[in-house]
């Protein structure tokens, strides 16, 4: 038994194993438990030299299959929404009730300070006297048509855009805010035509408004590419009705 000192005071036992030599064979024997395994290759001979092995972050990519680029990449995921996307039935249907509901009361504000008149179809209901509703009767029709473009625009661009959940489904509460705002905006531009105010005016006053409303109500890029489709095409298809009806 041999002692060999690791510290000051700390003593470790090294025990060698016993040897007995005979007709030119080694037998070990132990007298107690080794600490190294007694296989003879491994406890005479050197381990092998491990093969150096390039790591994965070592090795660099074949150039003639280089990784995709995130625009690319972004740009086959909108493709691939943009071609399995399908028109959602059950709101088409709703957007249509609610657009002929909506549309001749708003289309009333603009009639009541003779913002626009009718030429043909035009109709007025009264009550003691007293003017409660002018506008025409295809106007529910075309409100109801508008609606359902706008509302299949939205779930288009929300699931192409993969629009946030959050704002794909606001409370109840914002978005009678949000309709009540936009009625709001509805009588302002008809009011602010009767006062005599300069139309430059009115449209900076309007786009404010309609601004500041988006940013509270909405905020996402698919309201954004929605509004702007709608900011020319409403106009556009107005003007065509418009050159339609006079023809």
């Amino acid at each position: 038994h041999l002692m060999a000192w690791t510290g000051p005071t700390k003593p470790c036992r090294i025990v060698l194993p016993k040897l007995n030599v005979h007709h030119h064979h080694l037998n070990y024997h132990h007298q107690n438990p080794p600490f190294l395994p007694l296989r003879s290759q491994s406890f005479f001979e050197p381990p092998a030299k491990l093969q150096h092995r390039p790591t994965v972050a070592n090795a660099s990519p074949s150039p003639s299959s280089p990784p995709p680029s995130s625009s690319s990449s972004s740009l086959t995921s909108w493709t691939s929404r943009l071609a399995s996307y399908k028109p959602n039935g059950r709101l088409v249907v709703i957007m249509f009730i609610a657009g002929a509901l909506l549309g001749p009361f708003l289309d009333n504000y603009h009639g009541q300070f003779d913002t626009l008149r009718y030429s043909k179809g035009a109709f007025e209901l009264q009550m003691q006297g007293m003017s409660i509703l002018k506008s025409a009767y295809w106007v529910p029709f075309l409100f109801g048509v508008a609606g359902v473009l706008i509302s299949q625009l939205y779930d288009l661009f929300d699931k192409v855009l993969d629009t946030e959940m959050t704002k794909r489904k606001p409370t109840p509460w914002k978005i009678l805010y949000g309709i009540s705002a936009f009625a709001a905006q509805y009588y302002l531009s008809g009011y602010l035509d009767k006062m005599g105010i300069d139309t430059p005016v009115i449209h900076l006053t309007l786009a404010v408004l309609a601004l500041v409303g988006f940013r509270y109500f909405d905020g996402s890029i698919a309201g954004f590419v929605t509004s702007l489709a709608t900011a020319v095409g409403g106009p556009a298809i107005e003007i065509a009705l418009i050159n339609l009806a006079q023809a």
